[in-house]
């Protein structure tokens, strides 16, 4: 009978826990997404009646041009509204996954360290040299790795504050052109 070392089965188990936990965070994106669609596509039937039964009983060219100038700004605040709420979703489904990937980091980088160890206790005099170099790769990998992490993270607080921006200009803007279209 052939029975595995401890080791590969508990490495075993981890892998099936990281791909379980890596599962459930995209399939609550893609639920919150499925949410986000179904509340858009609701919202938008709804507005599509409310304005065609306003279609209908416009009975003078002022109620026209009233109907033309109102016509685009809810259309317009609900796209704008349905592209935060997808900015939403990727956001929090990209900071969970890298919580995630960090965490998996970490603990790859424990699990490395431990068996360098062990590595070292065994090793052969004189090949201090060798293992140091690997540890010095090791932190070389992990100072980049934060580095590349902070930058993720102002990449995406600078794309929040474009998306706030946008967001804030854009509901006035609907309005100003809509006042102008009427004056």
């Amino acid at each position: 009978m052939f029975t595995l070392p401890e080791e590969f089965v508990s490495y075993g188990k981890g892998q099936v826990e990281s791909l379980a936990n890596l599962t459930h965070i995209t399939l609550t994106g893609l639920e919150r997404l499925a949410d986000l669609q179904l509340r858009s596509a609701k919202t938008l039937a709804n507005e599509n009646v409310k304005a065609a039964t306003s279609a209908l009983e416009i009975k003078d060219l002022q109620e026209l041009s009233a109907f033309q100038s109102n016509f685009a700004k809810p259309g317009i605040e609900g796209l704008t509204a349905y592209a935060r709420g997808l900015y939403d979703i990727a956001q929090g489904a990209q900071a969970e996954t890298q919580k995630f990937l960090e965490a998996q980091m970490a603990e790859f980088n424990k699990a490395a360290l431990t068996s360098l160890d062990k590595v070292v206790k065994s090793a052969p005099a004189g090949s201090d040299l060798a293992v140091a170099t690997v540890k010095s790769a090791m932190t070389a990998a992990n100072s980049a790795y934060d580095t590349f992490s902070k930058a993720v993270k102002q990449a995406a607080e600078i794309t929040e504050a474009g998306m706030t921006a946008a967001g804030s200009a854009t509901a006035p803007a609907a309005g100003t052109n809509t006042k102008k279209k009427t004056a």
